[in-house]
């Protein structure tokens, strides 16, 4: 990479906070408050881990981490969410990141 290409203007951290603060609170995307990047920073953003599959590789890892705080073992190899609608992963990790 050169070093004139162009740098991340907002940390990822704070877009992933931006993120989790419209799961908790419902509201639309537009009206982020201005603790956040803005709202156009945070879609694009999401949209690249969307496409990449990086919040349901994000989820899984979070399932996991409780499952082991839990006390509870591990999920047998072949259970993924291969076969669980998107819909239910993505419930799943809004329940997730509330319980945080």
């Amino acid at each position: 990479m050169s070093e004139d290409a162009p740098q991340r203007e907002h940390r990822l951290r704070e877009v992933f906070n931006a993120l989790r603060w419209i799961v908790r609170s419902g509201s639309p995307l537009r009206l982020l408050p201005n603790d956040f990047p803005p709202w156009k920073a945070v879609y694009q953003q999401s949209r690249c881990w969307l496409d990449a599959s990086r919040l349901e590789a994000m989820v899984m890892d979070l399932r996991l981490m409780i499952r082991f705080a839990c006390g509870r073992q591990a999920p047998p190899p072949g259970a993924d969410t291969a076969g669980i609608p998107k819909d239910f992963v993505t419930l799943n990790a809004a329940s997730v990141v509330r319980l945080t």
